[in-house]
């Protein structure tokens, strides 16, 4: 910092202080009921808004976890289907025709 911005930083502070030191004693203890008056009204808002948001958080959770849940039972597969999706009858026609698979198999390899 220069000299030039120090010393005006400190006209700048006298000519406040002058002016604040200026202002009549009623004017000055509005202002302070005032600002005490917002201050009270402030805290009293942020007091009745808190009890909400434990429970926003708790059904905001609830619901993740019940989408998660939904979503995870629709992609898994029953066992029981994947069982039932290897038996079925074309399965078994083709262990059926599993000579002709073998025979298939040896010509080819035979030939190529």
């Amino acid at each position: 910092m220069s000299n030039e911005e120090f010393d005006l930083r400190s006209r700048i502070r006298t000519v406040m202080n002058e002016e604040v030191a200026a202002i009549p004693s009623p004017v000055i203890a509005r202002l302070h009921a005032s600002r005490d008056h917002a201050l009270r009204r402030v805290r009293r808002v942020s007091r009745m808004s808190l009890p909400w948001l434990p429970a926003a958080v708790c059904a905001a959770s609830l619901g993740a976890l019940m989408i998660l849940i939904n979503t995870v039972s629709l992609t898994t597969m029953d066992p029981l289907s994947e069982f039932e999706a290897v038996t079925t009858t074309s399965d078994l026609d083709l262990l059926e025709d599993l000579d002709f698979y073998e025979w298939l198999d040896a010509h080819h390899s035979v030939a190529g």
